[in-house]
């Protein structure tokens, strides 16, 4: 049974900063389940209680995929992950989608939607909302 869990930024004086909307934004990554109320995105962490709730930027909230890395790391929904591709012969890198119904997806480049079996093992490079450095 795959764990249930979601992360959100916390926009606070935190010491993490990623770019949301082309804006650098400074906080952290929060863990534990996601609560939506009256349009907000909270994370309450695991073992946590209500009062322990805190409110998370809506475009960063993604889910657990249920898989790990190469070196045990969470993968996420919105990480970049970097994998040898078994049908191409090459390592690529890919972006963790959630596709509706479907479950989790890898997207490369050319926006092709591959199924994790064809990406692991893999590791976990970032997420969509990491700065990029010229």
């Amino acid at each position: 049974m795959r764990e249930i869990l979601f992360r959100g930024f916390h926009h606070c004086d935190g010491p993490e900063t990623i770019v949301v909307n082309g804006y650098k934004v400074k906080g952290e990554w929060i863990y534990g389940s996601h609560i939506l109320i009256d349009g907000a995105h909270y994370i309450m962490p695991s073992r946590g209680h209500l009062h322990d709730i805190t409110e998370v930027l809506t475009s960063t909230v993604g889910q657990y995929s249920g898989l790990t890395d190469r070196t045990g790391e969470r993968i996420f929904e919105g990480d970049k992950v970097k994998g040898f591709n078994d049908l191409h012969q090459r390592e690529e890198e890919y972006i963790v989608v959630w596709a509706c119904n479907n479950g989790f997806y890898f997207v490369d480049d050319s926006e092709t939607e591959w199924h994790p079996e064809h990406i692991i093992p893999c590791e976990v490079i970032g997420t969509v909302f990491d700065e990029v450095t010229p």
